[in-house]
């Protein structure tokens, strides 16, 4: 249990790491475009940037590509200037008349968020949406187990290095005895469990306590309790009973 108690925080961490992986995103491909000179595009087409001075706001575009429609590379200049791009000069040549392969270079004054840009991001999103969807998911069933396993566990190890067992005896169900191991604190903790557990209509039957290990101060304290005042029907009364014994020992 101390194991998925810990990795909360983790997966808290990972939601924060997402998010400035979003943030981070459109920097990093523009990054990656600025450098990469040669580029292969997919449809037997090839684009390079080359950056001009230390602004970095006017590049000079090369593509060379098959052409197919006769209104392209007018088409392409107008959607250039529809994403606030200025088209310093442009120029055409056909270098394979057989294949229709044509060059066009474009001195740009460019602006950073360019389409091609943007349209990764956007793809991304709903996948980063998803993955923190999937996260918060995992926490609130993480949160869900721990609860159960506290339920079900008779025999646990308090995080404040404390085991508390009880054994039911008899049919009746109002006698049992509590055994408690651990560090003593304080000189008057034995004492002031007695009282909270008469206070919460429990009958001390007899009561002893053990010093285990002196260097380290562990003791076991034994309980035969007779249970006056059972919790309601449907109520986990051991477990009611362990949270009393937990809270008048912390």
């Amino acid at each position: 249990m101390d194991r998925v108690v810990t990795y909360i925080p983790k997966l808290l961490n990972e939601v924060e790491e997402l998010t400035i992986r979003k943030k981070k995103l459109a920097e990093a491909i523009e990054s990656e475009k600025s450098q990469r000179l040669e580029r292969q595009d997919p449809q037997t087409r090839a684009i390079s940037v080359l950056e001009l001075g230390e602004s970095g706001d006017e590049v000079v575009v090369q593509i060379s590509m098959k052409k197919e429609k006769e209104d392209e590379f007018s088409n392409l200049l107008n959607v250039m200037e529809m994403q606030g791009s200025s088209i310093l000069s442009a120029s055409t040549s056909l270098v394979c008349r057989d294949q229709r392969v044509v060059c066009y270079n474009l001195h740009v004054k460019k602006k950073w968020c360019a389409p091609s840009i943007m349209d990764r991001v956007v793809t991304y999103i709903p996948k980063l949406l998803n993955e923190v969807e999937e996260l918060t998911i995992r926490k609130k069933k993480l949160a869900e187990a721990i609860e159960s396993e506290k339920s079900q566990r008779l025999e646990r190890q308090d995080p404040q290095t404390r085991a508390i067992s009880v054994l039911e005896l008899g049919e009746s169900g109002d006698e049992v005895v509590v055994q408690i191991s651990m560090k003593k604190e304080k000189e008057d903790e034995f004492s002031n469990l007695l009282n909270v557990m008469e206070m919460q209509g429990s009958s001390i039957l007899s009561a002893s306590t053990s010093l285990v290990c002196r260097h380290q101060r562990v003791v076991c304290y034994n309980l035969h309790v007779k249970m006056d005042e059972k919790p309601c029907e449907g109520d986990d009364y051991i477990t009611v009973l362990k949270n009393i014994t937990t809270s008048s020992l912390s």
